[in-house]
């Protein structure tokens, strides 16, 4: 289901992520009911950026995002799903690898794993 303003996935999951801790960078709580805010967050349900089902996060997921959003002078870009590392490569396995893998089923076929 692609969002109705053309927003990419990574900049769905930086708003969704900023809407539920922004209102703590925007008002934090008083000293001591930090914990407190969290766990209220943590109890809602938001809508999920892709599918819109239900979705729930945890304190310490809330509490590692709003220590990124306080270290960056942009929160959202800093609160969006970074790419995996290995993003675009195929990885396959080689030619020697598959070789050996037939063997070792071959010699002990009872192996699931």
């Amino acid at each position: 289901m692609p969002p109705p303003d053309g927003a990419s996935p990574r900049d769905q999951w930086a708003r969704l992520r900023l809407l539920i801790i922004g209102q703590l960078l925007a008002a934090p709580p008083p000293r001591g009911e930090l914990k407190q805010r969290l766990t209220e967050l943590s109890a809602q349900t938001w809508r999920h950026p892709m599918h819109g089902g239900e979705v729930r996060f945890g304190v310490s997921t809330l509490e590692r995002w709003l220590a990124r959003a306080r270290r960056s002078p942009d929160p959202a870009t800093l609160l969006a799903t970074v790419p995996r590392v290995d993003a675009g490569c195929t990885r396959v396995i080689s030619a020697e690898l598959a070789a050996a893998i037939k063997a070792q089923y071959a010699a002990h076929p009872k192996w699931h794993i």
